[in-house]
């Protein structure tokens, strides 16, 4: 297993944890998160997350899914 990171409250800097989510379609997920300071900050949001490339083809790819690769940039060196 990874290590999971979390994405901070806006406004008080605590984490925030997923409290629901829902299914989009296959590259998008609606998510709703609460931050877990409940009594000095308790604010809620929601997010979509949607996967824009790939890293890593799979080993059993789906044929109806087409998700570009992951293009990295180069970054001149600086002359001079």
């Amino acid at each position: 297993m990874g290590i999971r990171k979390s994405n901070p409250c806006p406004h008080c800097g605590s984490h925030c944890r997923v409290r629901t989510s829902k299914v989009m379609s296959f590259d998008t997920r609606e998510k709703y998160y609460q931050c877990t300071n409940y009594i000095d900050c308790g604010f809620e949001y929601r997010s979509v997350e949607t996967i824009i490339s790939t890293i890593r083809e799979s080993h059993s790819p789906n044929p109806q899914v087409n998700i570009p690769p992951f293009e990295r940039q180069r970054v001149p060196m600086p002359t001079g």
